[in-house]
């Protein structure tokens, strides 16, 4: 049954206003995600284009570890982002439960709180991949910095003449 006094819809309003919140900050990890799960394709584009005009052979070799790095960063990022949208869906349902409970005469409180406690182990888990991510992303990083320091690395006595 319909709300029949503005008391009721507020109450009603106000069960559907923690869900929304949540949705809303989901909203923004998924932003992120996305930027971050972009820029690592486009990076995965980039270290083919020099493996394929890489002449070294370690260079190549050192270059084909960081795509399979980014190849797991993609599939991690890819879980993560899936999981966050299942987040989205499940707060989603259950709103909709919420109000239509209140339509049919009673609001499913279990059904509700399992559609809820599921949204947010989705997150959990997402949050999970994510920092996965990063970790490999400071991995593939550390590759890069390898190459450089090696490749300018000041001898010893030079580095106590300065």
């Amino acid at each position: 049954m319909l709300p029949q006094t503005f008391s009721q819809l507020a109450q009603l309003i106000q069960l559907a206003i923690g869900p929304v919140v949540l949705i809303s900050g989901v909203g923004l990890i998924l932003l992120t995600m996305t930027n971050r799960f972009g820029r690592i394709i486009d990076r995965g584009r980039r270290v083919a284009d020099l493996i394929e005009n890489a002449h070294d052979s370690h260079r190549r070799e050192v270059l084909r570890l960081q795509l399979h790095i980014l190849r797991r960063q993609a599939r991690l990022m890819r879980m993560a982002v899936s999981l966050v949208v299942l987040a989205i869906f499940l707060v989603v349902a259950q709103i909709l439960v919420t109000f239509i409970g209140t339509e049919v005469g009673g609001v499913p409180v279990t059904l509700a709180t399992l559609l809820f406690l599921s949204a947010l182990c989705s997150v959990l888990v997402a949050m999970g991949f994510f920092l996965r991510e990063i970790t490999l992303s400071t991995t593939a990083h550390d590759l890069d910095l390898k190459r450089h320091t090696e490749e300018h690395e000041v001898p010893a006595a030079a580095r106590r003449a300065r």
